[in-house]
């Protein structure tokens, strides 16, 4: 039994030397989608519940900013979001520089086209999985750019 374990603590070891770090953060990417994005008042939701919610989330803002800052009415672009994690699955699949720099870029164009729609401030309601989204993007795009020798 303890030559089995260690055999299998062996090989789950060698696993994670044999990831890369871009798919390392890849996962953790992956792993801050589901996590909450929206932190306002009493709601959080992550960016997989984000389109579903957004009447309550409206509602949300115009309670607790008492009429201060307004969502969009139209926000059938929101749906877009579900490509998100097809943009992360797809780099595992092909390894492709330009693929990272797309899948980086993401949320931060995100970020940027919803604060212009909306004129909210962000550091308001952005819950912890959009700032890891965030500073994962970054990183991401920082790898993507860096020459592959120093890696």
């Amino acid at each position: 039994m303890t030559g089995t374990s260690l055999t299998l603590t062996g090989r789950i070891f060698s696993l994670f030397k044999r990831i890369s770090i871009r798919n390392y953060i890849l996962l953790l990417l992956l792993l801050g989608f589901f996590l909450p994005w929206v932190s306002y008042g009493f709601i959080t939701k992550s960016g997989y519940e984000l389109p579903l919610y957004m009447d309550e989330l409206k509602r949300a803002v115009a309670f607790f900013s008492q009429g201060k800052y307004k969502l969009p009415d139209n926000v059938e672009y929101l749906y877009l979001i579900y490509n998100y994690p097809l943009f992360l699955v797809m780099n595992f699949i092909w390894k492709s520089r330009i693929l990272l720099l797309i899948t980086g870029s993401i949320p931060l164009l995100a970020l940027g086209a919803g604060y212009l729609i909306s004129k909210l401030p962000f550091t308001d309601f952005l819950g912890y999985g959009a700032y890891l989204t965030l500073f994962l993007s970054v990183i991401l795009l920082v790898y993507t750019v860096l020459p592959k020798r120093l890696y």
